[in-house]
């Protein structure tokens, strides 16, 4: 209301200026006529978006040597015949404009508005002439804008139709339609868009909504696309392509006759999307579709075909029938007519036995046979005895049922003997349509051999034997071998070189060096039935360990040193034993470290005991020698004995006090054999004090007698203990402390 208000009061203002005007003309003289200037480009206007400026330009020529002047006008109702200066301080219908004098109008963010008035410019000469332009309107609008195109319907196949329609919801009408196609490539050719022209196939081609009929298979190839213009501009929507679907087809199974037991029946399948597939059976014409169970059938569907295997099939399924079904998620099904199955019956088949070994004379064959009709199954025996000849045996082995059209057959054999170790035994297998024959399987009879583990043995005097215990049936063989020291492969000794007896294998060896210690002998023990292998013995050769005896030693409170001889092949390990004085003493290793050191050097073996004290008076120690060969040799023992006194010390007084700058005495009284020696010790009252040896000086002395004496005594000495540490090299006493307090 407000636009159309400023509207006519524009309108008004025009006209009075109009008649003030003309009526200012009136009674003026008419000037001489100029030439007026030429137009030799008139304004025109383009089509222009909404918000865009509008030009317009015009361009002219003086007819005479004058300048041109412009001044652009405007017709606010288009028809009105009423036409208004363009002011450089005015606006027309509200928007902003530059240049109304010169050659160029320019509106600024122009609207639809403009698309009411009229536009002219008024040319002239600085001679008095002028010419007016043809008016012209302006074009203003939204280009077109295409917000989708889409398909009507969610389901279309071949020979059925299909809408696309499009949503154009901004631009300036009219709008003008074209809907395009792109067809894939095809050679060389390079695929291009073409605009759709209505057919017998094709309406709506210039509408917004395209209509395809007769559709098929091709049109999903294609692309599809909308081109909307109007005056102001253009705007392509984005391709679609339309899924053609196709309702399922199948093809008819062939009849089938089944050969051993197994047919297949095939049906190609088409469709779009690609239908599923499910085959069913009836067993009679007439009967009840049912859909095919996998046991003994199996279906697969590829490459468009669809394939139903059938196996163990009897004559009892002859004259069934079967089809196929394939239907998609939209609903649509196809199904074939049905193929009829013949089954004559089936050849038999069986499984072979497989080899056996009798064990206690008793064993069971057996093999599963299939065929229609259900097969007979007998067994034949061919033994060492009878060569290559194959020998019936009527009335043995059972049989039992073993699924449709199936058996079990079973051959017991008991009683077996090392005679019929060896034969061979198969099953013929017959019925109406053929007989089969298994492979054969060998019955072995007896026992797998058995056998224990040589010990290692100690050849002391060149001599020894290994011996083993064996059994199998039959009575089986023995091979013993031997690997040499440091080999890694082992030898076959000479049969002579050992021998069975009662079930007990022997190898007697002689005349052995020390060349053959380390070797290594096993037993292989061998019959019809199988082998096995003992484990390995070693055989060690040399001469037994002997030993010499210590001799008795006296040490006084110090030390002492036994030693004995050692004598072997290989050179015995020595190891100290000592007996204790006790009652209840009994032979131990001497506990190795400090206060004992074990050495040997060659044959000589020592023992050197330290720091003896009376305790170990009385001792004995021997020696104990060991080098595989033989039992060790150990040594007659040897008495210890620790001469002297044991060590003593007296405690001096627990406290004592002195004058500053006087003098005090401190005492100890020592015994033992050998005569110890003594140290006067000192620990100052601070925390964490330890007790260090006390050294004479100008105010010490005695500090390594057993009189400690102190003077010139200081009260910084109150709280100081002292005591005497006594040793004589084996034993070390401690006397009480004494505290010192200085007055």
């Amino acid at each position: 209301m407000q636009r159309l208000a400023s509207d006519r009061a524009r309108r008004g203002l025009a006209l009075a200026a109009g008649t003030a005007l003309a009526v200012a003309l009136v009674g003026v003289p008419t000037p001489a006529l100029a030439s007026p200037p030429t137009i030799t480009v008139a304004p025109t206007v383009e089509a222009t978006p909404t918000g865009s400026d509008v030009q317009l330009s015009v361009s002219a020529t003086p007819t005479d040597d004058g300048s041109l002047t412009y001044q652009w006008q405007y017709e606010l109702l288009k028809g009105s015949g009423l036409w208004l200066p363009a002011l450089g301080s005015a606006d027309i219908l509200g928007l902003g404009y530059t240049g109304a004098d010169s050659n160029t109008l320019t509106i600024k963010n122009a609207t639809s508005a403009l698309n009411n008035i009229g536009l002219r410019v008024v040319v002239s000469s600085t001679n008095g002439g002028s010419t007016t332009s043809d008016s012209v309107t302006p074009v203003v609008g939204d280009p077109p804008l295409i917000s989708n195109v889409s398909q009507s319907e969610s389901r279309v196949v071949t020979g059925g139709s299909v809408h696309l329609t499009s949503t154009v919801p901004v631009g300036m009408t009219p709008l003008t339609y074209s809907w395009q196609l792109l067809r894939p490539a095809s050679g060389l050719v390079v695929p291009r868009w073409a605009s759709l022209t209505n057919s017998s196939t094709v309406s709506g081609a210039r509408t917004g909504t395209l209509l395809l009929s007769n559709l098929t298979t091709d049109v999903a190839k294609n692309s599809y696309r909308l081109v909307v213009t109007n005056q102001v501009g253009v705007d392509i929507s984005d391709p679609v392509k339309i899924d053609v679907g196709v309702k399922p087809t199948v093809t008819n199974p062939a009849d089938q006759t089944a050969v051993d037991g197994n047919a297949t029946l095939t049906s190609t399948i088409t469709g779009n999307p690609v239908p599923t597939v499910r085959w069913q059976r009836r067993v009679s014409v007439g009967g009840l579709w049912l859909d095919v169970a996998s046991e003994n059938a199996a279906t697969s569907f590829a490459d468009g075909v669809a394939t139903l295997k059938l196996s163990k099939l009897t004559t009892a399924d002859s004259g069934a029938q079967y089809r196929v079904v394939a239907s998609n998620v939209y609903g649509e099904n196809a199904q074939s007519d049905p193929a009829t199955l013949t089954v004559a019956g089936s050849k038999p088949t069986v499984t072979n036995p497989v080899d056996k070994l009798a064990i206690g004379g008793g064993v069971t064959l057996s093999v599963t046979a299939t065929g229609d009709p259900t097969p007979v199954v007998t067994w034949q025996r061919r033994s060492p005895a009878t060569g290559s000849q194959w020998e019936d045996l009527p009335g043995l082995g059972t049989t039992a049922s073993a699924g449709s059209s199936g058996v079990t057959a079973s051959l017991p054999l008991s009683g077996l003997t090392s005679v019929l170790s060896g034969s061979r035994y198969r099953a013929v297998v017959k019925n109406a349509i053929d007989t089969v024959v298994s492979d054969a399987a060998t019955v072995t009879v007896g026992a797998v051999p058995t056998v224990t583990n040589p010990v290692d043995k100690i050849a002391s005097s060149g001599a020894t034997s290994f011996s083993v215990n064996v059994t199998g049936d039959p009575v089986p063989t023995v091979t013993w071998q031997r690997r040499s020291p440091g080999g890694s492969t082992w030898e076959d000794l000479p049969a002579a070189s050992g021998s069975v007896s009662a079930g007990v294998a022997t190898l007697p060896l002689s005349g052995l060096t020390s060349a053959a210690n380390a070797a290594r002998y096993r037993a292989v023990v061998k019959n019809t039935v199988g082998q096995v292998v003992s484990d390995a013995a070693t055989l060690t050769v040399g001469t037994a360990a002997d030993v010499s005896n210590p001799t008795a030693q006296t040490a006084a409170l110090g030390a002492a040193t036994f030693s004995a001889t050692v004598s072997g092949d290989p050179t015995p390990t020595t190891r100290w034993q000592v007996l204790g004085t006790g009652s209840n003493a009994r032979w131990a290793n001497v506990a190795l470290g400090s206060g004992a050191l074990a050495a040997q050097v060659g044959n000589l073996a020592t023992l050197t005991l330290t720091g003896l004290t009376k305790d170990q008076n009385g001792n004995r120690y021997r020696v104990v020698a060991t080098n595989g060969v033989d039992t060790p040799a150990v040594s007659d023992s040897a008495l210890l004995t620790v001469a002297g006194s044991p060590l003593s010390i007296t405690n001096p007084t627990s406290t004592v006090t002195g004058a500053t700058n006087g003098a005090v005495s401190l005492s100890v009284t020592l015994g033992g054999d050998p005569a110890p020696t003594v140290q006067w010790q000192q620990l100052a009252p601070a925390l964490g004090a330890t007790w260090t040896p006390v050294t004479n000086s100008s105010t010490v002395s005695g500090a390594t007698t057993p009189k400690l004496t102190l003077s010139g005594l200081v009260s910084s000495l109150t709280g100081y203990r002292y005591r005497a540490v006594a040793t004589n090299g084996s034993e070390t006493a401690t006397s009480q402390p004494s505290l010192l307090t200085v007055l």
